[in-house]
């Protein structure tokens, strides 16, 4: 990675812009890039650049320096070259799906402490000593390095770096970053390694007393890794994002959908906002900036929405079941003891055991008894089913479903009729899907399969 920090004296009466280009070990030169201004930064005579995360087989660099205005005086240009090293390949190579669900409010959702993803002073930060703040606004970033990075533990590090260290901040500036596989990693250090509340440095800058009220005041700052401004992030990323989101509005009471007063800016916007709505920026991209009325719809429900519970009757021996609320739980969590693990169809390896049950997904189960499962959640009224291979094993909502009302994307790519299994009668054909049972189906081409529940026709 490479941050770049200019000197400068007389800024203000015009701009400097960087470009930056790299070579592999072939001498083959990168298209030029400019680089963009790092918003977090704002210091007098000071101007610092977005980090730049290259492949690893960048060898050399070349910068070009414009000054547009002969009042400039450039007095030092620091670049800082980082090298985060790799991380583990358990911590590199770690894939899930992430759904959107109802999560336990009482504790954030699952994360990456700052000692797993390598964090040079671990939990501590002895040269920034964590202030406790009261939050009362959300604000989404992003980090406007590389979309396309494949060690994003290293990106972090390589963002802790910058801002502890080329920046001379003490500590990264985020509290939250949120990788685009869905990977939460905590930021900024606790104080005294609790989940109290602490003063991050990402929202517009900062005063030079460092116990001084400053913009950061009363906010927490998520990143989501990654440049948005002309593409969204994943799915699993947005999904995260509202999990950590509804986390804190829901423990410190904050209406995602409300717009408020923030007291250190003096500005009264969302609860959950953009960092552009605070400065002037275009973080967190203008792509993710569009998104956040359905981020704030969406954490709203997570919030909101009543959970219901469901009752299902399972044969002895095999079953293939799924989950029909937006929940994940564990096999001992739904299944009586003495059960199996469960087992899943993956297009690339077969069969593999699972221990934790997802929606929308189908599973084999075998039970020691016929047995009743209760299980509570959200209710799932509408999925969309990436479907990879020939045959694919899929879950099923809250509610019955007429066959007939499914879609696919694209159009026509089912090639089989739906196939339930019944112990001890064997499988056939449905034309209806069932809560907790689960299907498989045969495509002719990797899509979707929309599921939907119709609901009924008001009455006049």
């Amino acid at each position: 990675a490479v941050g770049i920090v200019a000197e400068l004296e007389n800024f203000e009466n015009g701009a400097m812009n960087i470009q930056l280009r790299y070579s592999n070990e072939s001498n083959e030169w990168s298209d030029w890039q400019q680089l963009p201004r790092e918003e977090h930064d704002a210091q007098m005579g000071k101007v610092a650049y977005a980090l730049q995360i290259l492949p690893e087989d960048a060898k050399q660099i070349q910068i070009v320096v414009e000054l547009t205005s002969a009042d400039i005086v450039l007095k030092n240009l620091r670049i800082a070259f980082i090298s985060p090293g790799e991380s583990s390949p358990e911590l590199r190579h770690r894939k899930e799906t992430v759904h959107k669900k109802r999560i336990a409010f009482d504790i954030p959702p699952e994360f990456i402490s700052r000692v797993s993803w390598g964090c040079p002073e671990g939990q501590s930060s002895p040269r920034w000593n964590p202030l406790q703040t009261n939050v009362t606004h959300l604000i989404v970033h992003h980090t406007a390095t590389s979309n396309s990075a494949t060690d994003w533990a290293a990106v972090v590090r390589s963002i802790w770096v910058y801002h502890a260290n080329t920046l001379d901040w003490g500590d990264i500036g985020y509290n939250w970053l949120v990788d685009p596989d869905g990977f939460i990693y905590q930021g900024r250090a606790w104080l005294d390694d609790s989940i109290a509340d602490v003063r991050g440095g990402h929202f517009c800058g900062v005063t030079d007393d460092p116990n001084g009220v400053n913009n950061n005041e009363q906010t927490m700052g998520i990143g989501i890794l990654g440049t948005f401004s002309s593409i969204p992030p994943t799915s699993n990323a947005i999904a995260r994002l509202e999990s950590i989101l509804a986390w804190k509005a829901s423990e410190r009471s904050i209406d995602p959908n409300a717009i408020s007063y923030h007291a250190p800016t003096e500005l009264t916007i969302h609860n959950i906002t953009g960092h552009r709505d605070g400065c002037a920026t275009e973080c967190p991209g203008e792509s993710l900036y569009t998104m956040l009325p359905e981020i704030r719809n969406d954490v709203d429900s997570l919030l909101y929405e009543p959970v219901i519970t469901l009752t299902g009757a399972l044969n002895a021996g095999w079953n293939i079941v799924s989950l029909p609320v937006e929940e994940e739980l564990r096999t001992d969590e739904v299944f009586p003891p003495g059960s199996s693990r469960l087992f899943e169809f993956a297009c690339a390896n077969g069969y593999e055991s699972r221990d934790t049950m997802i929606a929308g997904r189908g599973f084999w189960v075998k039970l020691p008894s016929a047995s009743p499962i209760n299980v509570t959640g959200k209710a799932r009224t509408l999925d969309t089913i990436e479907v990879g291979c020939s045959w694919n094993l899929i879950g099923t909502l809250s509610q019955s479903i007429a066959v007939s009302s499914i879609q696919s994307i694209p159009e026509g790519i089912v090639s089989s009729l739906y196939f339930s299994f019944d112990n001890p009668g064997g499988y056939s054909v449905s034309d209806t899907l069932y809560s907790f049972r689960g299907y498989w189906v045969k495509v002719s081409e990797p899509g979707r399969i929309i599921l939907r529940i119709t609901p009924l026709p008001s009455v006049r």
